[in-house]
């Protein structure tokens, strides 16, 4: 067994391909496994998305808020 990291998978990236030529039974297979890491991909990016904005939005409104009411409570500089 080789573990050349890269060069490994490489190697067995190709002897994939080649092996997909050759025969349909494994194209099919391969096929799937490509497009469900294509999905899956688009699918941690939008669970990223939703998380960030999740947590920025309340983080946003709270410090937007923050100078306004302080001036209406008559707070200068977070001291009375």
């Amino acid at each position: 067994m080789s573990g050349g990291g890269a060069l490994g998978r490489l190697s067995a990236s190709a002897s994939a391909k080649g092996a997909r030529e050759r025969h349909v039974a494994l194209a099919v297979p391969l096929r799937a496994v490509e497009r469900n890491r294509r999905v899956a991909a688009s699918v941690l990016a939008g669970g990223f998305g939703y998380r960030t904005s999740l947590w920025l939005l309340p983080f946003g409104l709270t410090a937007h808020a923050a100078p306004e009411a302080q001036a209406k409570a008559g707070v200068a500089n977070g001291y009375r």
